[in-house]
């Protein structure tokens, strides 16, 4: 059972190209396995049954011989159908946890860029309010000597 090796690449919440080519390889494999185990299935029920014609005691042994061969490859055929869909199964249960995994990267790929953007904005921010604040306090200062040349003209006056 072949199962799709590395790690799915992270970028625009796309599968990276390799993984997805393994991943149609597989699906193109799985698909000729259960055409083969299908045809194989009919093949040999077919044969059973043109084997089942009652004749006379010789070949009625023969035919009970080839009857079972072909139970037998209809057995095989069937456990292998089964194996198909218990890897199905795996598969699905699996792909999902790949793509769950692949939002969850994704989703902290762009949180991770929003804070970085954040950080920028508030670093802004921090830069503006000090430009105020000296803008602010370079006034008091304009004010207060204003003030104080006011007071100064008043007393003198």
């Amino acid at each position: 059972m072949a199962q799709p090796t590395g790690k799915a690449q992270i970028g625009a919440g796309a599968l990276g190209t390799s993984t997805l080519q393994a991943a149609l390889q597989k699906q193109r494999n799985l698909q000729q396995r259960v055409d083969s185990d299908l045809n194989s299935l009919v093949e040999n029920f077919s044969n059973m049954v043109a084997a089942c014609k009652v004749q006379d005691q010789t070949r009625n042994t023969q035919e009970a011989f080839q009857i079972d061969v072909h139970v037998a490859k209809i057995t095989q055929a069937a456990e292998s159908l089964l194996d198909v869909v218990s890897e199905l199964k795996q598969s699905a249960i699996f792909s999902n946890f790949e793509a769950r995994n692949d939002q969850v990267a994704a989703n902290n790929l762009k949180y991770e860029e929003k804070a970085a953007s954040d950080a920028k904005t508030v670093e802004r921010l921090r830069i503006v309010i000090e430009e105020a604040h000296t803008l602010s306090q370079s006034r008091r200062r304009e004010n207060h000597v204003l003030n104080r040349e006011l007071q100064i003209v008043r007393d003198a006056g």
